[in-house]
């Protein structure tokens, strides 16, 4: 199933299924809104996701 959804799915559906959220990275990427930014904040400053 999960074969049959990533071959239907969006490039943008793809990064956002691939996002984890690692508070050891260098970097990070918001899984809604997919904006790229340093670790350190707890929400996304973009969107303003609560990541944790």
């Amino acid at each position: 199933m999960r074969e049959h959804w990533y071959e239907q799915a969006s490039e943008e559906e793809r990064l956002a299924a691939e996002c984890v959220v690692d508070w050891n990275a260098p970097e990070m990427r918001c899984p809604a809104c997919l904006h790229q930014f340093a670790t350190g904040p707890r929400e996304c400053p973009n969107c303003g996701l609560f990541l944790g």
